[in-house]
């Protein structure tokens, strides 16, 4: 009888802790489920390596493009130019006759905010490599991709409109505007060129000393290789130089 009797209270023991997990599990099932599922935190903040990482594609490749550019005298690949110092440097001003050379670029600004925007367009993307978050589980969308390059006197400026949006577990969050600022005189050197240009079709000299009188924080220094003149300029404060090529007066 009292084996019976301890069968017969662990029997009941076992119908009440039953009862008890059901019960448990019935009220409170849905919150362990969300407690017991990997939290994922997706919001603008967490889009910041994301922006960090394509604004280094901008800057790495605008560095690339604004190096071409200062060397080859405003092109990445000039059809027209001198080979000089390992460098296609580009003609700004050309002639075949005995007179004043032809202004082959009136607007050095605008030529060299094509050069590189040409550039970055056909680079960036491929500096981009999103598979890295879709690797993590995240689903990532592209769309259309526009940029603009602005020419200050002493900062260049590029803006990327490229809308990436990333989502997961129902959390949905959209960059699309990045960009960049290089700390390089292009504008500047752009202004200077073409008044060099203004000066040799209209005198056929090096054009050096008036400007720099009037604007001591540029140096330019002229070289001449037979026919044609090698323009180095610089500006006080910046490691950066412009080099480009004049041809007229031929002899």
């Amino acid at each position: 009888m009292n084996k019976r009797g301890q069968v017969t209270v662990f029997i009941i023991l076992g119908i009440v802790i039953l009862v008890a997990v059901f019960l448990v599990f019935y009220f409170l099932g849905d919150n362990i489920k969300r407690q017991s599922e990997v939290n994922v935190v997706f919001d603008e903040s967490s889009l910041e390596p994301l922006k960090n990482y394509v604004e280094d594609c901008i800057e790495t490749k605008g560095n690339e493009a604004i190096t071409l550019v200062l060397k080859n005298g405003g092109m990445i690949n000039p059809g027209l130019y001198y080979f000089y110092n390992d460098n296609e440097v580009n003609y700004l001003c050309y002639t075949d006759n005995f007179g004043p050379c032809v202004n082959k670029h009136p607007f050095v600004d605008k030529m060299i905010e094509e050069e590189i925007a040409n550039y970055l367009s056909n680079n960036i993307r491929e500096c981009i490599n999103l598979n890295e978050i879709r690797n993590e589980g995240y689903e990532v969308t592209e769309g259309q991709f526009s940029l603009n390059v602005d020419l200050t006197a002493y900062n260049t400026i590029v803006d990327v409109y490229y809308p990436i949006t990333v989502s997961k577990v129902g959390t949905e969050v959209t960059e699309s505007r990045f960009s960049h600022s290089f700390n390089v005189p292009l504008g500047k050197f752009a202004e200077v060129a073409e008044d060099v240009v203004k000066e040799e079709i209209l005198y056929g000299v090096q054009f050096n000393q008036i400007y720099e009188v009037l604007h001591d924080e540029v140096t330019i220094i002229p070289f001449s290789v037979g026919d044609t003149k090698i323009y180095t300029v610089r500006e006080r404060g910046y490691d950066s130089e412009f080099v480009f090529a004049v041809r007229g007066w031929v002899a």
